[in-house]
This record gives C-alpha cells, sequence and structure tokens, in this order.
C-alpha cells in the first residue's frame, strides 16, 4: 500500500505562521507609535528653544522701565510677561563715579508660555531698565 504525502500546509502550520506574523506585526506598530511620539515631544522641545531664543532678543531692545507688563503671540506660542521692580530706581555712575545720563532700576520678570490655552512653561528673569535723564 502506497501513503501519499499531502502537500501544503497543515492547519496548525497556519495558525503558527498567523501568530508569529501577528506578533511582529504589533511589535513592529509598537515601536513606530514610540518613535512617532519621540519625534513630537522633539519638535516641542525645538520650538520651545527657538521661542526662548527669540524672547532673548526681544528683552534684548526692550527698556523695561517704559513698558512692564504685554501679552503677545511668538511662534504660535501665547506669552504673557510682567515685570516689577526689585529695588528704588537709582542714578547711574560712569567708569569714573561720575553721574551718567541715565537712572537705572533692576527688575524682575515674570513669563509664562501658553499654547491653546494650556501652560507649558514659566520663566523667570532679571532685567535691567534705563531712562535718559540728563545729558552731560
Amino acid at each position: 500500500m502506497k501513503v501519499r504525502r499531502q502537500k501544503g500546509f497543515s492547519l496548525l502550520k497556519a495558525i503558527v505562521a498567523l501568530t508569529i506574523l501577528a506578533s511582529s506585526g504589533v511589535a513592529l506598530f509598537s515601536w513606530f507609535s514610540v518613535t512617532y511620539d519621540g519625534l513630537i515631544r522633539l519638535q516641542e522641545v525645538q520650538a520651545r528653544h527657538q521661542l526662548m531664543d527669540d524672547l532673548h532678543a526681544y528683552f534684548s531692545t526692550l527698556n523695561i522701565q517704559e513698558e512692564t507688563t504685554q501679552r503677545m503671540r511668538v511662534n504660535g506660542f501665547d506669552v504673557t510677561w510682567k515685570a516689577e521692580l526689585l529695588e528704588p530706581k537709582q542714578t547711574g555712575r560712569g567708569l569714573t563715579g561720575g553721574l551718567s545720563n541715565f537712572d537705572l532700576g533692576l527688575y524682575d520678570v515674570d513669563i509664562e508660555i501658553g499654547i491653546e490655552k494650556r501652560i507649558v512653561g514659566r520663566y523667570q528673569t532679571r532685567l535691567v531698565g534705563y531712562r535718559r535723564v540728563r545729558i552731560l
């Protein structure tokens, strides 16, 4: 009597193959998800660093004695800042100790950064404000 060999896969082999395929698909999807989330976080951090660079440039051109609070939109972020005088204003002095043209004040600046009504950061810095009061 001759035994015939079956050609093809048995049901058990097909189930094992599908299980292995599904497991590797789940692992691959998980890896893509983690990578995508990391990419989104990286883009948010880069946007905040760019915003901080822009704010640094903005505050370097601003005379804080003339403007002590402001709300503005920068690079898609809502920025609110408020400056408070820390010490009484003082008469400026030159290198030789004589009077300068300016009165100076030290300000504490609180900066709040938000996006879509959600606060993403609070920062604090100190700036010197000046006002020209005399011509020497």
